[in-house]
């Protein structure tokens, strides 16, 4: 049994993941399931509409620095094959962030915000799925070089 200590952690990650569930589901039947859509209509991407920021006001210097950081954190923890230890530093430090600065991206750069939201969503999904930590690693890197792109298009230090 977790120790009482332990709930809130647990209850934020898993909070977490039900909301990227909700917003990267069709993106994840794309990733895993070939995304075949009978319809006619086309795959749903949940990246094809600008993400709800999670926290109000603009974005500023302070929280790429700490996305930078938390990103930095995931990639050593996925080197050193903890992968748990890794998601909770990417959903903690990292994942509301990405919502935050995806409109002021989109308003700058359409493809690189699409791009920045497919690459968190196959991360999500890595660890959802618990993908090896190699993969896991690649994409986390992937993650953390859009997010400085993303600083130096919206006039940041990346």
């Amino acid at each position: 049994m977790r120790s009482p200590k332990a709930w809130p952690r647990a209850g934020l990650w898993v909070a977490a993941i039900a909301a990227s569930a909700a917003l990267g589901l069709g993106l994840v039947v794309v990733f895993r399931g070939g995304g075949q859509d009978t319809s006619g209509q086309g795959a749903t991407n949940a990246c094809d509409r600008p993400l709800p920021a999670l926290v109000p006001g603009p974005v500023a210097q302070q929280d790429f620095d700490k996305a930078q950081t938390g990103m930095e954190k995931t990639i050593t923890l996925l080197g050193q094959g903890d992968m748990d230890g890794a998601r909770d530093a990417f959903y903690i430090q990292v994942h509301g962030f990405t919502h935050n600065v995806d409109g002021p991206l989109r308003a700058q750069d359409d493809s690189l915000a699409k791009k920045l939201c497919r690459t968190v969503v196959q991360l999500e999904a890595d660890f959802g799925f618990r993908e090896d930590a190699t993969t896991t690693g690649e994409h986390a890197r992937g993650v953390r070089d859009l997010l400085r792109q993303a600083a130096t298009e919206l006039g940041f230090r990346a």
